[in-house]
């Protein structure tokens, strides 16, 4: 049993996360530019959990991530210190440079790091954005045609999650080696 664990952690100590999160990103980025979808807003809070937001950064919870088909990883966490530990992405702002609020955020994510390819760029919002919230984001962010899809870009990253890499493989094992 303990050879098994040892294998298993030398794999998971050895992991560039850096790496396997930008490998991640890259799939998703690709569904983008094959679907044209220029921006896909990924939320966690207390309200919704997002499990996405961990497989694409590598940061637990409570942070909006914004992904564009140009590239570009924004994270805007709610605790910073946490996200400075453990996130792996090309940028992170802090949420407190919005008050904590999210259309504030992610309206002047859209506006000063994002390029647009479309005349009328595409924000794919998450699958289970309310009306209210989806009247709130039309009201703030006009120039975008907002898109919310049961099997878009959420539902592509649900698909990734489901296909394990070497790492989540190895990281598996070790826990049922210890529990074993």
């Amino acid at each position: 049993m303990f050879e098994a664990v040892n294998e298993y952690e030398k794999v998971i100590k050895d992991a560039d996360l850096n790496a396997l999160y930008k490998v991640r990103r890259e799939k998703v980025y690709a569904y983008m530019r094959k679907n044209a979808i220029d921006v896909v807003l990924f939320e966690d809070s207390e309200e919704h959990r997002e499990p996405a937001l961990r497989y694409l950064t590598g940061h637990p919870m409570d942070a909006l991530l914004v992904l564009s088909a140009e590239g570009k990883s924004i994270l805007i966490p709610w605790d910073e210190p946490l996200a400075l530990e453990m996130a792996h992405v090309e940028q992170m702002i802090p949420y407190t440079n919005y008050k904590r609020h999210n259309i504030t955020a992610l309206k002047d994510i859209l506006s000063t790091k994002i390029s647009a390819f479309g005349k009328t760029p595409v924000l794919s919002l998450p699958p289970y954005t309310t009306y209210l919230q989806y009247e709130e984001y039309q009201k703030e962010i006009t120039k975008w045609t907002l898109a919310i899809q049961k099997d878009g870009a959420h539902a592509a990253v649900e698909e990734l999650r489901a296909q394990k890499d070497a790492y989540e493989i190895a990281c598996t094992c070790k826990a049922c080696a210890i529990s074993s």
